[in-house]
């Protein structure tokens, strides 16, 4: 769950967007994800949900993180996503999230960017004239402020009873959001 952006280019505080993505249809070589969107204001009866799960989802971000930069600066290496799981497991932050899938759906989200940077740091350490000045490191998300994405998927995540009756109620949270009926069949959620 993140926050939308406006037209303007002005970050709007007051507006989530949930997307339900349907899984890939083959079309040759390529897929195609049909997405469904809800925009949930600050006046939605799920804002407050929606708000206090990716706060949640944050402190694991800055948590994961922490770790990361920790590792890096010591031996110039990334955890790799079973270390995290071990290491994050026992953490306060770790517990906090409605489901232990979606604690792993955010490390494997994390753990690639941060082999991106880095494959691109060791590029940097020696090409030096490819680039304009050093990378900069992935940051913490703000403490106060800072929100981060939950993804929840169909199978692991979402209860699947409403599910016959339009309904998509993501695990151990008050949100039920509709669903078009064409897409019950094979829908994957997630949340942005």
């Amino acid at each position: 769950m993140s926050n939308e952006t406006t037209n303007g280019g002005e970050n709007n505080k007051n507006r989530f967007r949930v997307r339900c993505v349907v899984g890939g249809l083959p079309l040759g070589e390529t897929e195609m994800q049909l997405v469904e969107r809800h925009l949930i204001k600050k006046t939605h009866q799920y804002w407050s949900e929606c708000d206090r799960l990716s706060f949640k989802a944050k402190n694991l971000y800055n948590l994961c993180t922490y770790y990361m930069r920790q590792l890096f600066f010591e031996s110039g290496k990334a955890l790799s996503n079973t270390d995290f799981y071990h290491k994050l497991s026992g953490s306060s932050a770790y517990k906090q999230m409605p489901s232990t899938k979606i604690d792993c759906s955010l490390i494997r989200q994390l753990c690639p960017s941060w082999k991106g940077y880095l494959q691109a740091h060791r590029d940097w350490n020696s090409h030096r004239e490819k680039y304009l000045s050093e990378l900069n490191i992935p940051k913490y998300k703000d403490k106060v402020r800072g929100r981060y994405s939950l993804i929840y998927k169909k199978n692991e995540t979402i209860y699947k009873k409403p599910l016959h009756l339009e309904i998509c109620h993501l695990y151990q949270s008050q949100i039920k959001l509709t669903i078009l009926s064409i897409l019950t069949s094979t829908l994957e959620y997630e949340t942005i």
